[in-house]
C-alpha cells in the first residue's frame, strides 16, 4: 500500500508542478485544441490557492472541454464559488495527461483527499 500512496503522490506533484495556464487561454483556441488531452486538473484562485481538482471522464476534447464546462455553467463551480465568468476566466489551470480512466479516478480523489479544495463537493462538506 505504502508504494500505491506514494505512485499517487507522485502524480499530484507533476499536476502541481505544471505550468498553468489561464481559464480564459484554455477555453479559446489555440490552448484549446492544446489541452485535448485526458487527465487530472487543478484549478487556482487569484490567491493561487487550488480552488478544485477534477478529471476527465472521456469526452473527445478533454481537459478543455471540462474547463470550458466550467466556465459555462455546465458545473456548478461558479455559482457555488460566487464568481461570474469574467473572474472565472482569471482563475489558472494545472493538468497532467492519465490515459487509465482508473488512475485518472485515483489521482483526482487523492489529490481532493489531500489538497481539499474548497469547490470540491467533498471539500465543502463539515
Amino acid at each position: 500500500m505504502k508504494h500505491q500512496i506514494q505512485s499517487l503522490l507522485l502524480e499530484i506533484q507533476a499536476i502541481l508542478s505544471a505550468s498553468s495556464i489561464t481559464v480564459g487561454r484554455i477555453i479559446q483556441n489555440p490552448e484549446y485544441d492544446n489541452n485535448k488531452h485526458q487527465g487530472v486538473y487543478c484549478i487556482r484562485d487569484g490567491n493561487n490557492e487550488i480552488i478544485y481538482v477534477g478529471q476527465t471522464i472521456g469526452g473527445k476534447d478533454g481537459v478543455a472541454q471540462r474547463i470550458w464546462d466550467h466556465a459555462n455553467g455546465i458545473s456548478e463551480l461558479m455559482e457555488f464559488l460566487n464568481i461570474n465568468k469574467k473572474k472565472f476566466e482569471t482563475f489558472n489551470v494545472q493538468s497532467k495527461e492519465i490515459q487509465d480512466i482508473r488512475l485518472r479516478s485515483r489521482v483526482e480523489l487523492f489529490g481532493i483527499a489531500v489538497l481539499n479544495p474548497v469547490g470540491n463537493k467533498l471539500g465543502r462538506l463539515k
